[in-house]
């Protein structure tokens, strides 16, 4: 009959059958189909070892054993235990007496052992969808996947173990639910930050309404350190949203477990591809994009990212997916993020600076902010001129601690967004298209006037406009306000984007 594994596609796990026949001629060949990648047809060793290495017996007549379906591409070492499962039903060592479907995934060791694989979750999750009645995982794979409802995961050490627990010889307890890792203790973060109001409101704003964020300022005036404050605003994950970062985590990690409780932030080098920021490679893997789903990318040092990758950020920011395409097939990965942004005014750095005189010709500085195109700086809500700290506020105490209020006033915030897209598929501010700009964004006398003489006199787009209206009504959110006022309107507009040669 054969046992039934899984095989990975992006962050979602497809169900394999294996079926084994034991055959006479050549003795020992042992024959492997269905599309097997390298990893899996190196099983073939690792298999005949474990069984070796378990007093078991391994079949000296020749073995065919087939993954179904045979036109999916099967990769990674996770068919491993379903493999030599299936071989020791088929020789009759192993006999199914405990009832039930069982799906297994596990990497086995030389000895025996079972290691842990990518991708736990999904393939619990796979299971559950399927009918099957329960999970065999490595120990620390299923303590990862014990948080997918409505199915049993047990945890299984080794090959012997595996086989007498489905014998009926061993009984095991199903694996539980781990605790919530990563304890909220980054709240008191932002008070590392001297000065720099606007720029703290800004990333208030961009966490209460998930506004993306570009922080511009010469070096050392302290963009890094507040793009690195922004997680410490946001509210713990939700327990949906905890699952599906556990889901993306244990693709990516074979060792994850623990349930998530703060979100992710994801910082990579500038020198990251297209593939790395948005995923692909040969077994498409999620990109930067997703494993920031429902926390921060941060990109410091913005222009200095190859124009390319820059460009594969337009889809995701648009859609919160990203769609990638291979010969392999079209996978959809999740990527739901607050995107934070960091750059220099110009090459130097120093422009506008009030001490030291910048270098750059007005060219120079043109050519250098024009290596983020219009339609990437177009989904970036807040755009903050980051200052140099006088040196008398850095020696002065520490500001009193209030990350805690504020993160608390965020809360109540997005509380308020969820009743008022309630009938809506989107649940933030930041994400709201056109039509549900002109009904949740209304603008009434003094903050409407207030906007118009400064479209008139600014020159502002119909883009430029519907952003400002978004970050105000995310102002009067975070401010309490029932509707938007004239303050809340001041500061969106003096979040616009100023750079030389950037459109308005």
């Amino acid at each position: 009959m054969g046992f039934v594994g899984a095989t990975l596609l992006g962050i979602d796990a497809r169900p394999v059958e294996v079926d084994v026949r034991i055959m006479g001629g050549q003795m020992g060949r042992f024959l492997l189909t269905g599309l097997p990648g390298a990893a899996v047809r190196e099983s073939r060793d690792r298999v005949r070892a474990a069984i070796a290495s378990s007093e078991l017996e391994f079949p000296k007549r020749s073995l065919l054993v087939h993954l179904a379906p045979g036109d999916l591409r099967k990769e990674g070492p996770l068919l491993d235990l379903p493999i030599a499962l299936s071989i020791l039903e088929a020789s009759g060592q192993v006999a199914l007496g405990r009832p039930g479907r069982f799906l297994a995934a596990g990497e086995l060791a030389l000895d025996g052992r079972i290691r842990p694989v990518r991708g736990a979750v999904p393939i619990a999750a796979t299971a559950r969808e399927r009918g099957f009645d329960a999970v065999l995982l490595p120990p620390g794979n299923a303590r990862a996947a014990a948080l997918v409802d409505g199915i049993a995961v047990f945890g299984v050490a080794s090959l012997t173990e595996a086989a007498h627990f489905l014998s009926g010889e061993l009984d095991l307890s199903p694996a539980r639910v781990p605790a919530a890792s990563g304890p909220r203790d980054d709240a008191s973060e932002l008070a590392d930050v001297r000065g720099q109001e606007d720029a703290k409101r800004a990333l208030a704003i961009a966490a209460t309404g998930k506004h993306n964020v570009l922080l511009v300022g010469p070096p050392g005036s302290g963009k890094t350190m507040l793009a690195r404050r922004l997680r410490a605003l946001l509210p713990d994950l939700a327990p949906r949203e905890a699952q599906e970062v556990a889901r993306i985590r244990s693709v990516i990690d074979p060792e994850a477990a623990g349930v998530p409780r703060r979100p992710p932030f994801r910082a990579p080098h500038h020198t990251s591809s297209p593939a790395a920021m948005v995923g692909g490679g040969p077994t498409i893997r999620p990109g930067e994009v997703t494993l920031a789903h429902h926390g921060v990318l941060f990109l410091d040092e913005f222009p200095e990212f190859p124009r390319h990758a820059l460009e594969a950020l337009r889809q995701p920011l648009e859609d919160r997916v990203v769609a990638v395409a291979r010969a392999a097939g079209q996978v959809v990965f999740p990527a739901d993020l607050c995107l934070v942004a960091a750059m220099n005014p110009c090459p130097c750095g120093y422009r506008g600076h009030a001490r030291v005189v910048c270098r750059c010709t007005d060219r120079v500085v043109e050519r250098y902010v024009q290596r983020i195109s219009g339609p990437l700086l177009d989904r970036i809500d807040l755009v903050i001129e980051v200052a140099p700290v006088e040196v008398r506020a850095l020696l002065e105490p520490a500001p009193v601690d209030d990350a805690a209020a504020l993160v608390q006033a965020i809360g109540r915030a997005r509380a308020a967004q969820e009743r008022r897209l309630a009938d809506r598929t989107v649940r933030f501010n930041g994400r709201l298209g056109p039509r549900d700009v002109d009904r949740f964004c209304r603008l009434e006398g003094a903050a409407k006037t207030l906007l118009v003489r400064a479209a008139d006199r600014l020159q502002l787009s119909a883009r430029a406009v519907t952003r400002t209206r978004r970050v105000a009504r995310t102002c009067a959110d975070l401010a309490g306000h029932p509707e938007i006022e004239p303050d809340d309107v001041a500061f969106a507009l003096s979040c616009r984007s100023t750079l030389a040669g950037a459109p308005t």
